[in-house]
């Protein structure tokens, strides 16, 4: 195998024209081979590649699969930005990549529940947050690929709000929510401070749950609204006892 003049004419000839080139190493059964292979491309042609990748596709003669999730990212790296959130949503080889991209969307929701939260609502109602926390999720679904029916979100939601204030009995939470500046436990109004804290801990959980989905441990098929509920329940009650210890 070597790296013929035709290619690098090819490759010389989209470089000109401002087009990035990442140069891949396909069927690499043999890593150690490929990497002095890659090597000598590099050394001996006179074409420049932005960077450059090793990979196996499938299992092949028992050497495993690998690289692909390093090509999805290095392309992220050069494809123009109005392309890079199709890039994500649709790839599915780089889980790593998805939860970059989903966790910046949290980011942004935050800020959002943020500033509705320093917004006087009678009896600590957190209903007002709940139209921008449903957004927040399906985002997150659509980077991850998982459709989950606007409905089932609808129920689940206010369900998961109202984990915030029945675990342990409210009193270690609400403890550690008086240490958020802008909060009025005794007035009973919502501070951006624990907006965020919220929207934050819903947004990790569901990432958690899309990638049970991703890995095969949840089959959304053979899961009902009602199991799906205490899925999130489980892991965001898990979310809170490790980020708040002392609350479970």
């Amino acid at each position: 195998m070597r790296f013929e003049d035709a290619e690098a004419s090819f490759v010389a000839n989209m470089a000109k024209q401002g087009i990035p080139v990442i140069l891949v190493l396909t069927k690499a059964g043999d890593k150690i081979q490929a990497e002095k292979l890659l090597n000598n491309i590099w050394s001996r042609s006179a074409v420049s590649f932005v960077n450059s990748v090793i990979l196996l596709a499938e299992n092949y003669v028992g050497a495993e699969a690998y690289g692909i999730d390093q090509l999805i990212e290095k392309t992220y790296q050069i494809v123009p930005k109005k392309m890079q959130e199709s890039l994500v949503n649709a790839q599915k080889a780089s889980l790593k990549l998805k939860r970059k991209k989903a966790t910046q969307k949290i980011t942004l929701f935050v800020a959002t529940t943020f500033e509705e939260g320093f917004i006087p609502v009678p009896m600590s109602d957190s209903a007002m947050m709940i139209p921008t926390q449903l957004e927040m999720l399906k985002e997150i679904a659509d980077v991850y690929g998982v459709e989950i029916e606007k409905h089932t979100l609808e129920s689940i939601v206010p369900a998961l709000l109202g984990v915030f204030g029945a675990f342990s009995g409210g009193k270690a939470l609400a403890s550690y929510l008086r240490a958020i500046p802008g909060l009025s436990i005794a007035t009973g109004v919502i501070s951006g401070g624990v907006g965020s804290v919220i929207t934050t801990a819903l947004g990790a959980t569901y990432i958690q749950l899309m990638e049970l989905i991703l890995a095969g441990k949840i089959n959304l098929e053979d899961t009902t609204s009602q199991e799906l509920k205490d899925i999130l329940i489980k892991l965001l009650k898990s979310y809170l006892s490790n980020k708040m210890p002392g609350l479970s």
